[in-house]
């Protein structure tokens, strides 16, 4: 959008809606939250600048008049071509500059020859008063009503720029088939992750997994960009696994978080949850039930309404109670085994059936060994 009219569509949205200056900025360019933070993501690749942590959250926040930081508010002007003070971010003491309409600021002060009082002002008044804050914006944007030959001007050389910004939104640095061998490259893993030993497969799958973050720092519209980040992501998962297969928890967990916020970026709920459940298994094997009860609850806020896999998440809290809370385990199982009804979902080609199994672990942290051998012969049965 031509940065001529971005202030003028900022200012409307705020006279008449009354957001904040920061929150108009992103209305004006027609952008979700999600797209404003991939956006800044984007400008940070483009420009080679160093890499940031947004999130959606903190945008949020900063809509809501958390103040960001310094650095943050360089980014965001670059992103918006705008200062701090257009932003919100800052208040502009300096006096105001002389309106060019007129010759000066004292009562007597006249208009230029051929001009005529703009309506809403005075002549007895010591300054003009604004007619709305659109032409305010106007005005500072170099778009003077006052000189529409000029406006008009500036309005054809516009719609030029703006077949150019249409080119490049569609302008990309992925071959044509770089996407479609991701998303084989991600099957073939998971096939191979039940057949093939761990640490073979971990040191494959590392490697997509930097290819496909090269991809991430190349040029890539927003569709592409959300379809490379839920690849990350679901590369990232399985790392998870392979790592706790090997032994080596921490990488185990933080993959598991990188899953998840790559899952995040992508507006990926399903992976943000899968990603969870990872690291719920990987805190509970390492009896850390607090932390595994956190990832579970975690993904059951992000996995997707009805989805069959709030049925594994439930089994892992229910695990996590087990092993820390024995009087919250039986609500947890009960409420667990009422999701049975939805069909268990699957994960590395296979059906994922935790509440065959999770009670017979379930019940040997508990003490009960009579209940955790029934379980287990229960789940062998199936």
């Amino acid at each position: 959008m031509p940065l001529a009219l971005t202030a003028v569509i900022a200012a409307e949205i705020e006279d008449h809606c009354g957001h904040r200056p920061f929150k108009c900025r992103r209305l004006d360019m027609g952008w979700t939250v999600a797209q404003a933070v991939a956006a800044a993501h984007q400008l940070v690749a483009d420009e080679g600048l160093t890499k940031v942590g947004l999130s959606e959250r903190s945008w949020k926040d900063w809509e809501a008049g958390v103040l960001p930081s310094p650095d943050y508010q360089d980014l965001l002007c670059r992103l918006f071509a705008a200062n701090p003070v257009l932003l919100g971010f800052a208040r502009d003491y300096s006096p105001m500059p002389a309106d060019p309409l007129w010759n000066g600021t004292e009562a007597s002060a006249t208009l230029p020859a051929g001009q005529t009082i703009a309506r809403g002002t005075s002549p007895a008044g010591t300054v003009e008063v604004a007619e709305t804050k659109r032409r305010d914006a106007v005005k500072l944007a170099g778009l003077a009503l006052a000189a529409p030959v000029a406006a008009a001007q500036v309005l054809q050389q516009a719609a030029a720029e703006a077949v150019e910004f249409t080119r490049k939104a569609g302008a990309t640095s992925l071959g044509s088939g770089t996407l479609d061998h991701s998303s084989l490259a991600v099957t073939e893993f998971n096939h191979a992750y039940p057949l093939k030993p761990p640490k073979a497969v971990f040191g494959a799958v590392l490697g997509y997994r930097r290819k496909v973050d090269r991809f991430l720092r190349g040029g890539y519209t927003l569709p592409q960009g959300r379809e490379l980040r839920a690849f990350a992501g679901w590369l990232s998962e399985l790392l998870a696994w392979l790592a706790h297969d090997l032994g080596n928890v921490r990488t185990g967990v933080a993959f598991a978080t990188d899953a998840f916020v790559q899952g995040q970026q992508a507006g990926h709920g399903q992976l943000c949850a899968w990603a969870m459940d990872a690291a719920a298994s990987i805190n509970l094997y390492e009896q850390w039930p607090a932390k595994a009860h956190e990832a579970a609850v975690k993904g059951l806020a992000e996995a997707p309404a009805g989805h069959s896999l709030t049925v594994r998440l439930q089994a892992q809290a229910v695990r996590a109670a087990a092993s820390d809370d024995a009087e919250g385990f039986t609500a947890a199982f009960h409420a667990a085994y009422r999701l049975l009804v939805l069909r268990s979902p699957r994960r590395f080609g296979m059906d994922v059936l935790p509440l065959t199994s999770y009670p017979a672990t379930s019940f040997i942290w508990l003490g009960q060994a009579e209940q955790a051998r029934q379980h287990a012969e229960h789940a062998r049965d199936l």
